[in-house]
Formats: C-alpha cells, structure tokens, sequence
C-alpha cells in the first residue's frame, strides 16, 4: 500500500492472502473509506481495530517519519 493511502485514510497494511488485505484501521465504523480502499486496490479488505496512536507509530515506523506529511 502506498504510503500516502496509508497516511490519508490512517490505516496499516498488516497481511494479504490472496485476494484479501487485511489492515488495522482506528475508526471500524468508516464504510466509505473501506469501499474507496476495495475499489483504488482492486482486492477484498478485512479490518482489525487498533488504536489511531498505534497505527501513527507504526506508520512512522514502517514508512518512515514524514513531516511533511504528518502536519496535516
């Protein structure tokens, strides 16, 4: 997953098997980012709710920190 998709809709790709993604997202409730995120990757995404700080950290950590980025 690009980083900005990433960053943009605050989610972490966690594994993919398949046709499946699976991402940790804070928000479990955001059907429309899910469905923007099943059309733009063209594959079936499952979610597993994390805390919104988890995923910044991890996010920071597995792309990199961005200021440029984060001071959205």
């Amino acid at each position: 997953m690009p980083e900005l998709v990433a960053r943009e809709y605050h989610i972490l790709p966690l594994s993919e098997s398949g046709e499946e993604l699976v991402v940790a997202v804070s928000d479990p409730l955001d059907f429309d980012t899910f469905e923007k995120l099943r059309f733009f990757l063209n594959r079936q995404v499952s979610i597993v709710h994390t805390g919104a700080e988890w995923i910044q950290r991890n996010i920071d950590h597995y792309y990199g920190q961005s200021d440029a980025l984060s001071q959205k």
